[in-house]
């Protein structure tokens, strides 16, 4: 077993994803999360978000096209690189367009993905919130892991496209 710093979690090498860890002693102040699989770090209030419902559509083309700003980042430090790859992965299975790029910015330069993105949404800030909650449960966020994600429509489609395209 060893810790994999790209994704906050223990990784055991020989064991396959599934429902179940692996046998042995757990890593003291960790949970078993299938997805990875892995042990993850876990603080006492850590828990997934149950994500059910969704305000934001690709398909439905019944609802109004709107564009949205997206930025995660991990507070104090560098992103995971797997957060940008994972970040690609639900960009392409939620959104109708979407640009992410890898930034530097802050007081403390830390890297973060700041992005751009069109998808058919519902009016109401609610939007926002399910795609924060949609995004925390694909990157396997967990609560108090010290990540930030922001995600506010963009009236200006034209600019947020351009500012993401300055970036790697």
């Amino acid at each position: 077993m060893h810790f994999d710093s790209r994704i906050g979690a223990f990784v055991h090498r020989t064991w396959n994803p599934g429902a179940n860890p692996p046998r042995g002693v757990k890593p003291k102040g960790c949970f078993w999360d299938p997805r990875l699989p892995a042990w993850r770090l876990s603080r006492s209030t850590a828990t997934f978000v149950d994500h059910t419902h969704r305000s934001f559509h690709k398909d439905k083309s019944e609802l109004v096209m709107d564009t949205f700003s997206i930025t995660i980042a991990k507070k104090g430090t560098d992103i995971p690189s797997s957060w940008f790859v994972e970040a690609e992965k639900w960009a392409n299975e939620m959104l109708n367009v979407a640009l992410f790029s890898l930034e530097r910015g802050g007081r403390a330069k830390n890297l973060h993905i700041q992005g751009a993105c069109d998808v058919f949404a519902e009016r109401g800030d609610h939007v926002c919130t399910d795609m924060k909650n949609s995004i925390k449960e694909r990157l396997c966020i967990a609560y108090g892991e010290g990540a930030s994600l922001t995600v506010k429509r963009h009236p200006n489609r034209l600019y947020l496209y351009g500012y993401c395209m300055k970036d790697r």
